[in-house]
């Protein structure tokens, strides 16, 4: 393969890892670099693969583990999670079957944590998230 095609690899991988910034393409990037340099000792397409592979691989394994310390901690803490604690009123009258409340300007399916019925208009705390039903219980 060419040199162009090693150098134009690179720079895409390392224009996509500016994209996704989780570091997903910067060691196929590094190994294509890697390969770019080797395709002017050697012609061989074999070699430069093996090179590409074998940088990338290592790259891999011994930056990455170092280099995560860097990334931002990313909260998987979904809309509904964010509600515990907040208060909210009952819109429709919460029974075992459930009902509904408003936090905000936002109606979400509501049960009551202890089993018991809480009336419309009773102001509710959110105590725990269960998909897209929140748990309350009655303040």
């Amino acid at each position: 393969m060419s040199s162009a095609f090693w150098i134009a690899l690179s720079a895409i991988m390392l224009i996509m890892e500016a994209v996704t910034v989780g570091l997903t393409c910067i060691w196929l990037a590094l190994g294509a670099f890697a390969a770019f340099i080797i395709s002017f000792a050697t012609a061989n397409v074999y070699v430069q693969f093996l090179i590409f592979a074998a940088v990338s691989a290592i790259s891999f394994a011994s930056l990455r583990p170092f280099l995560k310390r860097f990334m931002p901690v990313k909260n998987n803490i979904n809309s509904t999670s964010r509600l515990i604690g907040e208060k909210a009123v009952v819109t429709e009258r919460i029974t075992k079957m459930g009902g509904r409340i408003k936090v905000g300007d936002i109606f979400w399916m509501a049960e009551s944590a202890d089993g018991n019925d809480i009336e419309t208009d009773s102001l509710v705390r959110i105590t725990e998230a269960k998909s897209n039903k929140l748990i309350v219980e009655k303040i």
